[in-house]
């Protein structure tokens, strides 16, 4: 350590001796290195020893990362230090390194038996709050000294709202909000991967309309078939989700005949679709799979979410519903479509909401 200051370093003091490092064994004996800080003058120098050839009763057991940086540069450590005779611990030493290529014993501290009692009475007793640093609370309060636990908060929103059930309703326009800005994203290119879109259709299962609940977890149904969604009604009967990234072109323009006709991306689309809906008729009698995902497979249908990052034009519009008439199993979808759906099923959320503090207030 250079320019040894105790004032600012109050683990270290003048004159004492400190045993640290790292164990090194040779012939079977334990050694350690060792320095030593001395007064000299005004001014405090440290100076350092290396024992060599002397045995030490005692050894590092036990040691632990307590924390690391995200960089990987701070880092802190802790390990008990225990004698050899009679395995008893004798201290517990923790060291902070600040950034990298620095030593770990730069700014330590060991304690003794009676400080680690002490310590681990006040850590049994004190509640950790693991703080989430995207989402900070804020408060003005100073008597807000402690993170509410659920039955706590939930106490205080039965007081403070009507009905409780007003409380579960704004959380779920809340949700239905936030899912409404994501999908924006999505539409807009900023989703990464048609794995990311999955992910986030599976946390959002409503803007598919009230009657599925909930994904079956086995998405696949055989060795070469791997479904993107399967969602599962109230009667547990399951269909089939397939989907595509909003930049795919649905549509092309036939000036010959003036009228659309399907792209490439989407006939493969509604190709493969029917292979799975195809694939999932035929797990019928399948009743391991079916006793496994608590599901029935009766003629099954297929959904399939694909393009545009544009709302489609008047005729497009027409062709995308003749073409879906033509389908008795199956369903065509645009993300735009999709959002336009997602956005009116938030605002009949948010009239009934209104209507019923309307019915409170009266």
């Amino acid at each position: 350590m250079s320019n040894f200051n105790p004032k600012y370093d109050d683990n270290k003091k003048d004159g004492k001796i400190y045993i640290y490092g790292k164990n090194i064994k040779e012939n079977g004996d334990n050694y350690r290195k060792a320095e030593a800080f001395c007064d000299i003058g005004k001014t405090y120098t440290e100076i350092q020893y290396n024992i060599e050839q002397q045995a030490l009763e005692f050894e590092i057991k036990d040691k632990v990362m307590l924390y690391e940086s995200d960089a990987g540069q701070t880092k802190y450590w802790c390990w008990l230090v225990e004698t050899e005779k009679g395995n008893t611990t004798t201290g517990l030493h923790i060291c902070r390194r600040t950034s990298k290529g620095k030593i770990y014993d730069e700014q330590e501290v060991t304690l003794n038996p009676h400080a680690i009692s002490i310590l681990k009475k006040f850590l049994d007793e004190i509640k950790l709050y693991q703080e989430d640093m995207t989402n900070k609370i804020q408060t003005t309060n100073n008597d807000f000294d402690k993170i509410l636990t659920n039955d706590e908060f939930l106490k205080i929103v039965e007081k403070n709202i009507d009905c409780i059930d007003d409380y579960y309703m704004l959380i779920d326009i809340k949700k239905k909000r936030q899912a409404i800005v994501e999908l924006e994203e999505i539409v807009n290119g900023k989703h990464g991967n048609e794995v990311s879109i999955q992910k986030f259709l599976k946390r959002n299962l409503w803007l598919f309309g009230n009657e599925y609940t909930t994904f079956v977890e086995e998405e696949k149904i055989n060795s070469k078939n791997i479904l993107d969604g399967i969602p599962k009604t109230f009667e547990n009967f399951i269909d089939v989700i397939e989907v595509k990234l909003p930049e795919v072109e649905l549509f092309r323009y036939d000036q010959h005949h003036n009228n659309y006709y399907s792209s490439s991306d989407l006939t493969k689309a509604i190709a493969q679709t029917q292979n799975y809906i195809f694939e999932l008729e035929n797990m019928t009698s399948n009743n391991k799979y079916q006793e496994n995902n608590n599901c029935k497979i009766i003629k099954p249908r297929g959904i399939i979410l694909i393009g545009t990052k544009n709302d489609l034009n008047e005729k497009e519009t027409e062709y995308l519903r003749i073409l879906n008439s033509s389908y008795h199993n199956l369903y065509i979808i645009t993300y735009q479509q999709l959002l336009e759906k997602a956005k009116n099923i938030l605002s009949l959320s948010q009239k009934n909401n209104f209507d019923l503090e309307t019915q409170n207030s009266n």
